[in-house]
């Protein structure tokens, strides 16, 4: 058959062809064979419901129904709508969300997904959503923030303040409200509902604290505000509020921060800038602005172009391992077991709205390596309260359920008000307790968690070594003790008992004066801890007196050997003396 185009190939087949031309050789035989499968994928049906949201300036979420009868998701991505460059994605045939990052702000992303099954494909459902733009500003603080509404010509502001708010819930809201955005500044103005609800100051100052250093370690630069008089004076009396106010002009020098002065801009109190004696009026908002503005131009040339950096993926969920179980521990109520019953009715929201940090976690029993985990969190999309999940952390400890922990891994992407994520952890080590611990001054927002992982893999750290030997000896001994396991820290004790993580930390020789029995164990992060090394010393201290009672006296000038068993064990050893005496005199 002379070939004219392109063959359809439907079953399998083995085509072999030769060329041949006038006055020439005919050409070798080229050969190939086809084998095709019936598709396994027929019947597969398209994904519903396929919805993208913009969640930050470089993520996009998506959501859609699982596909019937597909054996995988895919999911393309393109800032084209006619899908020129797109970027492919495939993922498990129960996947039913993928979290877009490192996109491009301001940019509308064209999304569309597809169950699969062998050689079949259903068709592709599309969505589009467009990321958030970059922030110049965002402006965090309470209903003095919130009434203001600061705007900068020709930069982009948001404010994120909440009437009543208070530090600590600030605190809490911080990374979901301020990071994702990666503005270049952050304004923090908060303190005056403190002073009313006789926060310690103490504990305002911590709070303020914990949210500058969360934005420099992002690279957003900060700007602190002043609170400004109030006319309520019996709840928020002048004292404290200048107390609070001194030291955060304190604080910003200390930190390399320029302050709002917004004290300034309204002092002395009048009545007139405020619609109620805590709230300006539009005369007071405006010099609240004129304080602002003096301050922004600076802080933006301070920072440059340079807007907060993303943070990093989370490592990728685990293809083998299994839910662990153990006994739940946290730090309020209701229940922590909320959490961890598998049910999305029951939420656990941790006792601490007060700046500190929620947790609840497994205690395992022994040290098992945690691979993974997933969890469903707060279900509230209306308010947006599910974003109180990101900046999350997963920990461990082999110290104790409330010390010693080390950070496993991070939420770092915003998650769903209604989906279960499922991340990885890369940590190899094993860890006995495991918590999920809020984000700073957050609470926990978890309707369901589950640690994925095994009890492979875990390490015991190397028994310490006792030097010199348990013994008798005459004199007092510098003990040394040492471990194998690099990174280990050595703990014991000198009175026979047998020491734990809590017991003191070894850092130098041992001085033994008298008998005593040292006991030491070894610990590292991830790792079991060693047995417990012991080496007992007697000390025989010899004296003057005791020479003199073993050899006695003698008179006139004489020579002689002799030796004396100081310590009585019935033989001269190396603890004991021998003397060659030669004396002259009477």
């Amino acid at each position: 058959t002379t070939y004219s185009s392109a063959l359809s190939v439907t079953s399998t087949t083995t085509i072999k062809a030769l060329a041949t031309a006038s006055g020439m050789t005919n050409s070798g035989v080229a050969s190939a064979t086809y084998t095709i499968s019936s598709a396994s994928g027929a019947g597969v049906s398209a994904p519903t419901g396929v919805q993208a949201t913009g969640e930050a300036s470089t993520q996009i979420n998506v959501t859609w129904t699982n596909p019937s009868g597909a054996t995988a998701v895919e999911v393309q991505y393109d800032s084209n709508a006619g899908f020129t460059a797109p970027t492919t994605l495939t993922l498990g045939a129960t996947a039913d969300y993928a979290q877009i990052a490192h996109l491009t702000p301001s940019t509308t992303y064209y999304l569309r997904v597809r169950g699969t099954n062998g050689g079949t494909a259903s068709a592709w459902v599309g969505a589009s959503a467009t990321t958030l733009a970059l922030v110049d500003l965002v402006l965090i603080g309470d209903s003095i923030t919130y009434g203001w509404g600061y705007i900068s010509s020709g930069k982009i502001t948001n404010t994120k303040a909440i009437p009543g708010d208070q530090s600590g819930t600030a605190s809490q809201r911080f990374y979901a409200d301020v990071i994702p955005q990666r503005p270049r500044l952050v304004t923090i103005m908060i303190g005056t509902n403190d002073i009313a609800n006789a926060v310690p100051l103490a504990t305002t100052q911590a709070n303020i604290s914990a949210m500058v250093q969360q934005a420099k370690s992002y690279g957003i630069g900060v700007i602190l505000g002043t609170v400004p008089p109030a006319g309520n004076g019996s709840l928020r009396p002048d004292s404290l509020i200048d107390a609070l106010n001194s030291w955060i002009a304190s604080y910003a020098s200390a930190q390399g921060l320029r302050v709002a002065d917004y004290h300034a801009a309204l002092w002395p109190y009048n009545s007139g800038d405020y619609q109620d004696g805590l709230h300006p009026n539009a005369q007071g908002n405006a010099k609240m602005t004129a304080a602002m503005d003096a301050v922004l131009p600076l802080s933006l040339a301070d920072q440059g172009n340079v807007y907060g950096t993303a943070p990093a993926d989370p490592a990728a969920y685990p293809t083998t391992g299994s839910a662990l179980t153990g006994t739940v521990f946290g730090d309020g109520s209701p229940n922590p077991g909320y959490a961890w019953d598998n049910n999305p009715a029951t939420m656990f929201e941790s006792g601490s709205n007060n700046g500190s940090n929620g947790f609840t976690g497994l205690d395992l029993g022994s040290p098992m390596r945690i691979t993974g985990y997933r969890f469903l969190g707060n279900q509230d999309g209306v308010n947006g309260l599910y974003r109180r999940n990101f900046g999350a952390r997963i920990q461990g400890s082999n110290t104790s359920a409330t010390t010693g922990y080390t950070d496993l891994a991070t939420v770092t992407l915003i998650p769903f008000a209604n989906r279960t994520v499922a991340y990885g952890i890369s940590d190899p080590n094993g860890y006995r307790w495991v918590r999920y611990f809020s984000p700073t001054g957050g609470l926990c927002d978890l309707s369901d968690i589950a640690l994925i992982g095994s009890a492979g893999n875990v390490s015991t750290v190397s028994t310490p070594s006792i030097s010199p030997a348990g013994g008798t000896y005459t004199t007092a001994q510098s003990v040394t003790l040492t471990c194998a396991t690099g990174g280990a820290v050595i703990h014991y004790t000198t009175d026979g008992s047998t020491p734990t993580a809590a017991s003191t930390t070894y850092n130098g020789t041992i001085n033994v004066a008298s008998t005593a029995t040292i006991k030491a164990i070894a610990t590292a992060s991830g790792m079991n801890i060693s047995a417990v090394a012991s080496a007992s010393y007697t000390i025989n201290s010899v004296s003057l007196n005791s020479i003199t009672a073993a050899f006695g006296t003698r008179s006139g000038d004489s020579t002689w050997n002799a030796a004396a068993d100081l310590n009585s064990d019935g033989r001269i050893d190396a603890v004991d003396i021998s003397i060659r005496l030669r004396q002259s005199g009477p």
